[in-house]
């Protein structure tokens, strides 16, 4: 019986071991906690933030502000891992500035969690559902205004026993000073004897001028006049620093100091220089990141409890570093001092505007300078060498060094190029893509969906983060263009990234005697099997590349969206037809949309035209009593029927007999004529019409005249032998009949 009995009890402790309980994670933002990028702790839980924008705010009735009208966030994404067990509703309260278009979507472990949220610029909860477990990610798509969050709330169920690491890592936390309650205590009895202060008896006070000491935290203060003081007002206890006395927190170990709340039984005046400190009622938040944090007391204020929260980690020792290489070996979160060797031919790739930088090497290691000052500043095409104090992150594969106090330019050398090639973007296929992180890139001939290009499989969202517009040659690529884009791949997340466009120019210099060279952001691609869509009104000042190879030997047929004027080479218009022959003239410009004949003075091919107007023209059939030259921006195939036909040698006109023949080059041209007219021929020749025939009687001798045909070859002398036609004489049309 106590052998059943004591099996069951094994069962039953067993079951409750491992049984799964339901737990509530919630956190409510009451003070500004992001003023960058990066990691921060939310109510016991570690949340990353990544976003484009560099504006941070606080509003007490939305929360925490991420962009503003003038600079969105055109993305956010507000991670975590630190929820353990299967998820069932996530409630985030949300909201926008008026004005705001934005959706906010969940992730859970990678998977999409309950539907689409549209922000309005009223805070609301939306309940988020879904069963499933792993990284929870907060992602926001914005067009336009601030975002804010105020609150978000998480209902999973956790299986007891199951987390021997995390149950391993309280432990470990909870022998951490700087990770327990760090709390200056002095409204109870308990507290003061926890601090060694002497309780006073009712009316009067204990002077406190030495260092208190507490969990890792030293509290120190100084006077102006009156001593600081612990006072007993009738049983209640309060900290008192009068006018003019100054109140410093630090951490023992250097950890820096993230956030300080103090409830004041007096708040009276007091600041901060350093860090944001808000004061509400009777309770003061100060946010920030620092060693040492001093309050200046104006005036007189009377304090119940300090509670300091601390990072657990002292500061890494800083670690010196040679080269780009060798700092993508650095653990994140080390101060470095990073030597740049000159014979690493470190190259600047592209300058914001805002002291951010994007670096390679010669061996092709690249590396992100966030915050960066340098005198002079950087600018695309240079040369850096030499030493600079930062910050070593990442995100994902893009290796970032931030500025911090330490960091200046002093000691690095910034040079203008000389004899040495100019930098140029790595042209990459999709499947190097990944291998470009925080790269200069040129990807070519990819479709715009939605603001996103496929690349590799996956959507990459195409963001004007530099703010480009006509004058680099940048409008927000349309739906269904085809374009060349060169760009930053930007890291915004360890498995995400996104392309931003940027604008380079190679200038001319007297030490850089070089020819200057443009690059331009966007290039709409046009060409030979280019299935082209019109935008659907005029984009000006673009650059378009015309996929196509155009003979200076033969004509080509020539239809083009966009205008150009002063075209080099021969070209012609279709002018009149008459006698199956059909007259091109002389053109000097191209017009949108309009058919043409060409010979370039010199071979073309994949040629760029800059500063361009990208037409909502359509293609034109240009008609001529029954016979045609037609233009089209795609592919076309022509009808063997014999209506449809392509110029062949001499200037005739020829019906498709094969795949190959009935084919035409998208932003070419065809003809279509009757299907009765046997032989019909191009003239290049502007001539009078009106001369039926030779008239007998005339004054004018023909017998030794020069005769050539209409494609202008020259046939022989004189008039009388020659069979039907027409012929050009003496610079007139002859039709013989």
């Amino acid at each position: 019986m106590k052998k059943i009995l004591r099996l069951t009890v094994l069962l039953l402790l067993a079951v409750w071991e491992n049984a799964a309980y339901a737990d509530t994670y919630t956190y409510e933002f009451a003070t500004k906690v992001f003023t960058e990028n990066g990691e921060q702790n939310l109510g016991g839980v570690k949340w990353t933030l990544q976003t484009d924008t560099q504006y941070f705010g606080y509003n007490a009735d939305k929360g925490q502000q991420i962009g503003s009208g003038s600079a969105p966030a055109t993305y956010v994404n507000l991670s975590t891992d630190g929820i353990s067990g299967t998820v069932s509703s996530i409630k985030v309260e949300t909201s926008g500035a008026k004005g705001i278009d934005a959706n906010l979507t969940i992730t859970v472990g990678g998977k999409s969690f309950g539907d689409t949220y549209k922000l309005t610029n009223v805070n609301t909860e939306h309940n988020f559902t879904g069963n499933a477990a792993g990284q929870i990610v907060l992602k926001y798509e914005n067009k336009a205004k601030a975002i804010y969050i105020k609150k978000i709330t998480i209902e999973y169920e956790k299986q007891e026993g199951d987390d021997p690491e995390e149950e391993e890592e309280e432990e470990e936390n909870e022998e951490d000073p700087i990770e327990t309650a760090q709390t200056f205590v002095f409204n109870t009895e308990a507290g003061l004897t926890e601090l060694g202060i002497s309780v006073p008896e009712s009316g009067s006070w204990t002077n406190i001028v030495n260092d208190l000491k507490n969990k890792g935290v030293t509290l120190s203060n100084t006077k102006n006049i009156t001593e600081a003081r612990l006072y007993n007002n009738d049983g209640s206890y309060t900290f008192r620093i009068y006018d003019g006395g100054t109140m410093t927190l630090k951490t023992d170990n250097g950890a820096p100091i993230t956030k300080i709340v103090i409830d004041f039984d007096n708040a009276g005046s007091v600041t901060c220089a350093g860090g944001l400190l808000e004061i509400n009622d009777k309770v003061g938040t100060w946010t920030g990141n620092a060693k040492s944090v001093t309050f200046s007391i104006v005036s007189q204020c009377y304090i119940n409890t300090i509670n300091v929260t601390a990072n657990a980690e002292a500061p890494k020792p800083t670690q010196e570093v040679k080269g780009l290489k060798e700092l993508r070996t650095v653990e994140d979160g080390t101060d470095v001092y990073l030597y740049i060797p000159d014979g690493d031919d470190v190259r600047v790739l592209f300058v914001d505007g805002n002291d951010n930088a994007f670096l390679r090497d010669k061996k092709g290691d690249k590396a992100y300078f966030k915050g960066i000052k340098t005198t002079p500043t950087m600018k695309y095409n240079q040369h850096l060498a030499g030493y600079v104090y930062g910050k070593k992150t990442s995100v994902g594969e893009m290796i970032v060094l931030e500025a911090i106090n330490k960091t200046n330019s002093e000691k690095l050398l910034i040079a203008d190029p000389v004899t040495e090639d100019d930098v140029m973007p790595a042209s990459v296929t999709d499947n190097m893509y990944g291998n470009h992180i925080a790269d200069w890139v040129v990807i070519k001939e990819h479709q715009v969906k939605k603001g996103k290009v496929i690349v590799n499989g996956k959507e990459i969202t195409i963001n004007n983060a530099y703010n480009l517009n006509a004058d680099k040659y940048y409008q927000t690529p349309y739906d269904n263009a085809v374009v060349d884009m060169s760009a930053i791949v930007f890291a915004t997340a360890p498995d995400a990234s996104e392309l931003r466009p940027i604008y380079n120019k190679v200038e001319k210099t007297n030490i850089h005697n070089v020819a200057e060279n443009e690059f331009v952001p966007i290039v709409y691609v046009i060409g030979e099997d280019i299935d082209f869509v019109l935008p659907n009104e005029n984009i000006t000042n673009t650059a378009v590349r015309l996929k196509r190879e155009l003979s200076d030997e033969s004509w080509n047929t020539i239809t083009l969206p966009f205008g150009i004027e002063n075209v080099e080479g021969a070209l012609r218009s279709y002018k009149s037809v008459e006698e199956n022959v059909m007259t091109f003239v002389e053109a000097k410009n191209i017009e949108p949309g309009m058919p043409y004949l060409y010979k370039p003075a010199k071979k073309l091919e994949n040629t760029v035209y800059k500063g361009v107007t990208l037409s909502n023209v359509l293609a034109k059939d240009v008609e001529h009593d029954g016979f045609h030259f037609v233009g089209t921006y795609k592919p076309y195939v022509m009808k063997n029927d014999k209506t449809e036909r392509f110029m062949g040698e001499d200037e005739k006109l020829y019906s498709p007999t094969s795949e190959e023949q009935s084919k035409v080059a998208g932003m070419g041209a065809y003809f279509v004529v009757p299907a009765t007219a046997d032989e019909v021929m191009v003239s290049f020749y502007d001539i009078p019409t009106g001369i039926g025939s030779i008239m007998t009687g005339t004054n004018e001798c023909l017998d030794n005249a020069r005769v050539y045909n209409l494609g202008g070859q020259f046939v022989g002398y004189g008039v009388t032998q020659l069979p039907k036609g027409i012929y050009i004489v003496n610079g007139k049309k002859l039709v013989v009949r």
